[in-house]
């Protein structure tokens, strides 16, 4: 059977139902542009806005950038004006240490003194060994501990001027003698001697002063050079060997 052999009903209807079919797809395709029309229109939309506020937040940063620059400019100015304070200061300060300086010595010449320092020593037996400090048995003033009079040695608590003083008797045989010398850090910086061509022997007094410049921490001591024929003589109460000092002036740090 040929297509003209089916009746025109049966065609017709066939074709209704194509056409329907048709008209079905059409309208969901409508239905499915307009949706995708929508999205589209939505994200034209979206992107728009998205530009554009991109645009905006670009437009800030170059107003940003351009206000770092200034502020950049200005903080540069700021720093040249430190350095210069800077330079200004250690200048002020240079003055102010030699303003200090003088005003340390002018302290230093009232008497001002940090740590006052004074002691007074005495022997109260015999003694007669060389090349060691003298130690002493009786302590009659040691204001500031600065004096030991076990092994004999000073130690001067601050930098300045010292005043030491030694008084002592020996006793001689004949054509004896003694040295002895006031030594500062194991160096010899004084020296009293005495001697005696007296046949029999005799007794001698030997005394010594000195003014010293000593830093904090310098020791000071006695001590017998080398001595023949003689010794040192004390005896309890006799007080007649002593050893005293005490700092002048002191060298204040500001």
């Amino acid at each position: 059977m040929t297509y003209h052999d089916y009746p025109t009903s049966t065609l017709l209807g066939s074709h209704v139902v194509f056409l329907t079919t048709c008209l079905k797809d059409l309208k969901d395709s409508n239905q499915k542009l307009a949706k995708t029309s929508k999205v589209l229109e939505e994200m034209k939309n979206t992107t728009a806005a998205v530009i554009e506020n991109f645009k905006n937040e670009l437009k800030v940063v170059k107003q940003d950038v351009q206000s770092s620059k200034s502020k950049i400019g200005d903080l540069t100015t700021e720093l040249t004006v430190v350095k210069q304070d800077v330079q200004s200061s250690k200048s002020k300060i240079g003055d102010l240490t030699t303003e200090l300086t003088a005003l340390q010595n002018w302290i230093g010449y009232a008497d001002v003194k940090s740590l006052p320092t004074y002691f007074y020593a005495q022997k109260t037996g015999p003694f007669g060994t060389s090349g060691v400090p003298i130690p002493f048995e009786s302590e009659t003033l040691n204001i500031g501990g600065a004096m030991n009079i076990t092994t004999g040695k000073f130690t001067a608590p601050r930098k300045g001027v010292y005043f030491f003083a030694f008084n002592g008797v020996s006793i001689l045989n004949q054509y004896g003698f003694v040295n002895l010398d006031l030594m500062v850090n194991g160096v010899q910086i004084g020296r009293a001697q005495c001697d005696s061509k007296v046949s029999g022997g005799e007794w001698e007094t030997l005394t010594l002063q000195s003014t010293i410049e000593l830093k904090a921490g310098d020791l000071v001591w006695l001590q017998i050079l080398n001595l023949q024929g003689a010794f040192l003589q004390d005896q309890n109460p006799g007080h007649l060997t002593h050893f005293s000092g005490w700092m002048l002036q002191e060298y204040l740090s500001l």
